[in-house]
């Protein structure tokens, strides 16, 4: 399957190769708004998302596609905060958009 990351849409696209149809997972009960995420990646059977203009990093578990988030309260604010994300030896590193730090998420 491939996952889309949303930006403007209340939803995270998913794409079965498999049997060639697109469906949705509705995110609204967790983030609303424009600009939500850029960007995500991969990391043991879940989805990190990268936040944008959101104040949560949201998470999506692949096998049950059950939604969570990571609050960023206290950490970094205003918009525009990180642009893409890239895992390493089990953390997650934000690089910044208009945050002043680069964000930084262990696994373990």
């Amino acid at each position: 399957k491939i996952y889309f990351t949303p930006e403007h849409y209340d939803g995270i696209g998913v794409f079965d190769i498999d049997q060639n149809t697109f469906s949705t997972i509705d995110i609204s009960d967790h983030v609303s708004g424009n600009c939500k995420f850029r960007g995500s990646v991969f990391v043991n059977k879940r989805i990190f998302f990268s936040p944008f203009s959101c104040d949560v990093i949201l998470v999506l578990d692949t096998n049950t596609n059950n939604i969570s988030t990571i609050s960023l309260e206290g950490k970094t604010s205003g918009r525009f905060k990180f642009d893409e994300c890239v895992a390493v030896n089990n953390k997650i590193y934000f690089c910044p958009c208009n945050s002043d730090s680069v964000g930084m998420l262990s696994l373990y």
